[in-house]
């Protein structure tokens, strides 16, 4: 089953947050913190994304950048 964001953990399947894309979850997956919540990415350009773009990115999720 693959979990949404925020929420999944090492070793489940997740959605990217940034590409959409389905990946497993590891120890050393790309990740950033937003909102005290932990979300995960496929690979580091994502997670680079993400910070230069946070609010842009949570409130096309559907989450409150506050």
């Amino acid at each position: 089953m693959v979990k949404s964001q925020p929420g999944a953990a090492a070793g489940e399947w997740a959605y990217c947050f940034v590409s959409g894309a389905t990946f497993l979850v590891s120890a050393s997956s790309a990740k950033a913190e937003a909102n005290g919540k932990t979300f995960y990415f496929c690979c580091e350009p994502c997670a680079t994304y993400f910070g230069k773009n946070q609010s842009r990115v949570l409130a096309k999720r559907g989450i409150s950048a506050g």
